[in-house]
C-alpha cells in the first residue's frame, strides 16, 4: 500500500505507507517542538493534504529558528527536511532567498532521485 501527500490535486510524494506514517509522524513531532502547525492533514489512513503556504512556513522554522545550527540538531532532521524541500518543489513551492541553510548542501537532489511522485 502507499500514502498519498498532496497539494490540491497533485500528489507531491507517493512512498509506502509505512514511510509514509513515519513521515507524518516526525512532522508532527517537529512542529509540536517548534509550536508550529505542519501544514499537514490526514484526510485518511493513507491519504494527506499539504497545506503548501504552512508547510513552507514550517519547515522555514525548522531550519532558521534559534538553536537549527546545532550539529546534532541538524544531523537529526537533515533527511527530514530534505524529503520536505522535494515536497516544496514538486509543488511549485521555494523557501524564502536565504533561508536554505548551508548544511542541507544538496541532500534534497540526492532524496529526490528515491522519492517516487
Amino acid at each position: 500500500m502507499s500514502f498519498y501527500f498532496s497539494v490540491g490535486d497533485t500528489t507531491v510524494w507517493n512512498p509506502a505507507l509505512s514511510v509514509g506514517k513515519l513521515y507524518v509522524e516526525l512532522a508532527q513531532l517537529l512542529a509540536g517542538r517548534a509550536d508550529v502547525d505542519s501544514g499537514l492533514r490526514v484526510a485518511q489512513s493513507d491519504d494527506c493534504d499539504v497545506n503548501p503556504v504552512v508547510f513552507r512556513e514550517f519547515i522555514a522554522t525548522l531550519v532558521s529558528a534559534p538553536g537549527t545550527q546545532h550539529r546534532v540538531y541538524v544531523e537529526l532532521v537533515r533527511g527530514f527536511v530534505a524529503t520536505s524541500l522535494v515536497m516544496l518543489t514538486r509543488a511549485g513551492i521555494a523557501l524564502d532567498e536565504g533561508v536554505r541553510p548551508d548544511w542541507l548542501r544538496d541532500d534534497d537532489l540526492l532524496v529526490a532521485r528515491s522519492m517516487a511522485e
